[in-house]
């Protein structure tokens, strides 16, 4: 039961959605949408994004954790449509207190590419003050499913969902926006295997459904742009079979999450550049005794829209 004991164990920082011991950039929200709303009515309809990202956590059970990762998206949008294809890859290392001793330590590190997300959507403006989107959502894993073994970068399942988005500019000269944000993913279940008391078994692993609400504040001041938002993030309907005692909140889970973004934005007829920096803290209200107790990400954007 060792290594089902150490999958239980892991944590995932603020980057990912989690199964506990996945961490994932392509399923982050705070980063990539806050990324992709500073750019429209810009230059063009091309987008192309550089994040760097780093994240450090503790949970409640005292494990430590730290990844650092780059997430590149690419994009085209017009006023009425637009894609989006979202590739990552990362480092995470945790560090597993063993037998409740707080000095004694088991060390995992992971460096793989993340699954690679795919968007699609129509835009409708019903008044030049109010913008909403609908995009569907395909999930890609480019790996094998080492959760039970490793700590692993990316879910390595398929997902398929949609995402509903607004916009609601409250001044008459378009200067500052209250942004809404739903999004409901379906997770595959995945054969996982795993080895107990050095014997290979192969799991059935369903991460279950993700639901995530993003609400943000957003405001532009010449050529500086601030925005301010809340997430809160929530996991359900996880398991795994053949069935393992106690894991059953390890797959559900509710997190919040604050976040602020200052950008610099460059423009000029046929091109705009933008340079970002974000921050985010938060913690999971549940489960309450193994979840995270804090965790603080820093990331920088290089955002080029032609």
């Amino acid at each position: 039961m060792k290594k089902i004991g150490k999958f239980m164990l892991i944590i995932s920082l603020v980057t990912s959605i989690r199964i506990q011991g996945s961490i994932s950039l392509v399923y982050n929200m705070r980063i990539s949408e806050t990324t992709i709303k500073l750019v429209g009515g810009t230059a063009g309809f091309y987008t192309f994004t550089v994040n760097p990202t780093y994240a450090n956590g503790l949970t409640r059970k005292g494990t430590k954790g730290d990844f650092i990762g780059l997430l590149q998206t690419s994009a085209y949008a017009t006023d009425t449509y637009f894609a989006k294809i979202e590739i990552a890859f990362g480092q995470a290392t945790a560090a597993i207190p063993q037998d409740e001793c707080w000095y004694n330590y088991y060390h995992t590190k992971s460096l793989t590419t993340d699954d690679i997300l795919l968007k699609a959507g129509y835009s409708h403006s019903p008044h030049p003050q109010i913008k909403f989107s609908l995009a569907g959502q395909l999930g890609i894993p480019t790996h094998r499913n080492l959760v039970l073994q490793y700590f692993a970068i990316g879910y390595g399942h398929f997902g398929l969902g949609f995402q509903f988005d607004s916009r609601f500019f409250y001044s008459m000269a378009k200067k500052n926006a209250l942004n809404f944000a739903f999004r409901l993913v379906q997770f595959i279940p995945r054969q996982a295997l795993s080895t107990m008391e050095c014997i290979p078994k192969c799991f059935k692993l369903n991460l279950g459904t993700l639901i995530d609400v993003l609400i943000t504040h957003y405001s532009i001041l010449g050529s500086h742009r601030f925005e301010i938002g809340y997430n809160q993030i929530f996991l359900c309907n996880g398991n795994i079979n053949p069935f393992v005692s106690n894991a059953i909140e390890k797959f559900n889970f509710n997190r919040t999450v604050f976040f602020s973004a200052y950008s610099y934005v460059l423009s000029t007829k046929f091109i705009s550049h933008i340079f970002l920096a974000g921050m985010s803290v938060g913690l999971d209200l549940w489960p309450w005794k193994v979840g995270n107790k804090r965790f603080v990400a820093p990331w920088l954007s290089y955002i080029i829209n032609f």
